[in-house]
């Protein structure tokens, strides 16, 4: 099988590149970001894309016939696994619900990244029965596992070696050493520091799979060729599968670097350390760094998971999960990129203050996949924001189609950015109307923030003039509408959009009062 990390290697620098200002992008402050005008775009922006696709397309040229032959079968093996259950439910030997089921298991053992597909479907309960919402959500958090996938040695030098790594106690594992979770990509172990006494602080224990990174090129091999296929494909075409897999692949395999997984853990929980309502476990990195490099070792959160929560405090998680997507976009400048209900434990303490109310809180875990914005990214997303609370919606496609959108395909000749943009143009006009009715109609009669369907339609026109959303931005939108899917499944009382709409009106000061559209 061809190796990918050539390919990966050469969006890595590409990645840099267009980063190069995140580390210091954050916002002083919410008024910062406010305050702010400028839009320029990074001058290399368009060059490095128009690199990274010509790379792309050199290396499906390079790809030896074992790999297209492998990539075909994988396709057509697939394509079977349907088919066949399809005709089970069609004849009876099925249900509906069982067929889904089995072709869900069936898919996972042929391609690990099926996983990441189901985990999207456990956050949508608007396309899932109570029942396969419930399965998929299970399957996900329980990813099946062998014995071969973690050496049971490596956790016991763990806890011998634990002694060398002051001020920290020694390391026992409980459970006898056996997962209390299991990942996509890891394993989760409980453990403990023991104190002179027996006792001491509980502490979680992330194991990388055995054979994860060997398993992770063959299935993105597979995915790279299968996207490329479906470009042929009517209706999925579509979709951008190629772009959104091959603008993915890195962020994916960063989950199997754990030194960076735990930098990542590091920035986040410096970030989020002093806020009263999100709760980001302490990474300990020495264990990595001194005893073995495929082990993360973290405090231990103890959370009730999303099907546990009691009907009355719907509202209150809801718009925490409001609270931490708004400030993460707007002030902090760093998003979770992997976030599925697997991913967050809601905290009600009992044992506040206050007698009379609890405190609420959410846990967030899991930080292979982290998200930078730029300045000019959270400028952008203010400035949107504000217009269309305004309802100066025409002013709001403007910014979106001169601003926070780019070319989908750089080497696509026959329709470019740089040719629609011009407001005296038909064809800009054209989109512009398209846009504005979507924003329209989402924000009419009561003013929220732009929702899951939303923001697919709006991306579904702007592709059919090959545009899309800033790739940095859209990444973010992925992560707000998984987050939306999420609260919804909460069944709050107000929308998720809803409880965005208010915190960001709250957090910058927004006069939402009567407009004219303009």
């Amino acid at each position: 099988m061809t190796d990918i990390d050539e390919l990966l290697s050469e969006y890595i620098e590409q990645e840099k590149i267009l980063n190069t200002d995140n580390s210091s992008a954050a916002a002083d402050d919410a008024a910062a970001a406010a305050a702010a005008t400028t839009t320029d775009t990074p001058t290399d922006l368009t060059e490095t894309t128009d690199n990274y696709f010509a790379r792309t397309q050199e290396y499906y040229k390079q790809m030896s016939f074992h790999d297209m032959f492998c990539a075909i079968y994988f396709t057509l093996h697939s394509g079977y696994i349907c088919c066949t259950e399809y005709l089970k439910y069609r004849t009876g030997w099925k249900s509906k619900t069982n067929a889904i089921i089995d072709v869900s298991k069936r898919l996972a053992t042929i391609n690990m990244m099926y996983v990441k597909i189901f985990q999207a479907f456990a956050t949508n309960r608007n396309i899932l029965s109570p029942e396969l919402n419930k399965f998929f959500n299970d399957y996900t958090d329980n990813v099946e596992y062998t014995d071969r996938e973690y050496n049971d040695e490596d956790l016991i030098e763990l806890e011998r070696k634990s002694v060398e790594c002051y001020p920290y106690k020694p390391i026992k594992i409980l459970n006898n050493r056996k997962p209390i979770k299991s990942g996509l990509m890891s394993l989760i172990f409980k453990g403990q520091f023991v104190d002179d006494d027996g006792a001491g602080e509980y502490i979680a224990i992330k194991y990388l799979r055995n054979d994860i990174i060997t398993n992770f090129n063959t299935s993105m091999n597979n995915l790279v060729v299968f996207a490329k296929l479906t470009k042929y494909i009517p209706y999925i075409r579509t979709l951008n599968i190629e772009t959104v897999i091959l603008q993915n692949i890195v962020s994916l395999k960063d989950q199997v670097c754990f030194r960076k997984e735990v930098t990542n853990i590091q920035q986040y929980y410096k970030s989020w350390k002093d806020c009263d309502y999100v709760k980001i476990p302490q990474p300990y990195s020495e264990f990595t760094e001194k005893i073995n490099p495929n082990i993360i070792v973290m405090e231990f959160i103890n959370g009730m998971k999303i099907t546990e929560i009691d009907s009355e405090d719907n509202d209150r998680f809801g718009k925490i999960l409001a609270s931490f997507n708004a400030k993460a976009a707007f002030c902090n400048s760093i998003y979770h990129g992997d976030l599925h209900p697997g991913n967050i434990l809601f905290i009600k303490d009992m044992s506040a203050s206050s007698t009379s109310s609890a405190s609420y809180k959410i846990g967030i875990l899991d930080f292979g996949i982290i998200g930078n914005l730029t300045r000019l990214d959270q400028e952008l997303l203010f400035k949107c924001a504000k217009l269309a609370y305004q309802k100066k919606y025409k002013r709001a496609v403007h910014m979106i189609l001169t601003e926070m959108s780019e070319d989908l395909n750089p080497n696509y000749n026959i329709m470019k950015k740089s040719s629609i943009i011009n407001p005296a143009d038909e064809l800009f006009n054209k989109i512009h109307g398209e846009l504005h009715a979507v924003i329209v109609e989402c924000s009419t009669p009561e003013i929220k923030f732009l929702g899951v369907t939303e923001m697919y339609t709006i991306n579904y026109i702007l592709n059919k003039y090959n545009l899309t959303f800033r790739r940095s931005l859209y990444r973010l939108f992925i992560t707000v509408a998984i987050m939306d899917s999420i609260a919804t499944k909460l069944g709050s009382e107000m929308s998720y959009m809803q409880h965005m709409t208010d915190v960001v009106i709250d957090l910058f000061g927004i006069d939402a009062g009567n407009f004219v559209d303009d």
